[in-house]
């Protein structure tokens, strides 16, 4: 994993970088239920991910612990298929109840492809809601049009992750 030095000497940031321009790599909004672990497994701090890009996660905990300091490494937990997926991480700060995180290089891929899997799954599953309750023949079609678009992505991004 790369090593990846703390913002500052400080525990807790003020306020977080604007700078855009700074950044490696895009981040997308994304709100997706995560597990942050830390200390080998011995602490799990429930939460979910605030915006998410190939690089990292900004993750928003029910709490932070004092003892969670930036250069501690860790893992993300995601839930997916029935399968919990860990990504090691390390931590680059932290600024009240959020924690921000550089994922492990090596796995950087594969975690972007699985949070994108969710997220297109969490459409999915609204789809499959939005449906049972629209009664119109036209709209059940134009709904089926999208819903039947959306599963092919999902159905192609599956292919490409296995493969």
């Amino acid at each position: 994993m790369k090593k990846i030095p703390p913002d500052s000497g400080s525990k807790k940031a003020t306020n977080p970088p604007t700078d855009s321009s700074r950044r490696q790599w895009p981040r997308e909004s994304a709100v997706i239920p995560m597990v942050f672990v830390v200390d080998a497994g011995k602490r799990r701090l429930p939460g979910v991910s605030k915006d998410v890009s190939l690089g990292g996660v900004a993750l928003n905990l029910n709490s932070v612990p004092d003892t969670i300091l930036p250069g501690q490494e860790g893992w993300i937990e995601l839930n997916f298929d029935r399968k919990v997926h860990r990504f090691p991480c390390r931590i680059v700060r932290t600024a009240a109840t959020n924690v921000f995180v550089a994922m492990d290089e090596q796995r950087r891929a594969e975690f972007a492809s699985l949070v994108s899997l969710i997220h297109l799954s969490s459409l999915r599953d609204n789809f499959d809601l939005l449906e049972r309750w629209d009664a119109t023949r036209g709209g059940k079609e134009n709904l089926n049009h999208i819903k039947n678009r959306i599963q092919n992505h999902i159905q192609k991004k599956k292919r490409f992750n296995d493969s």
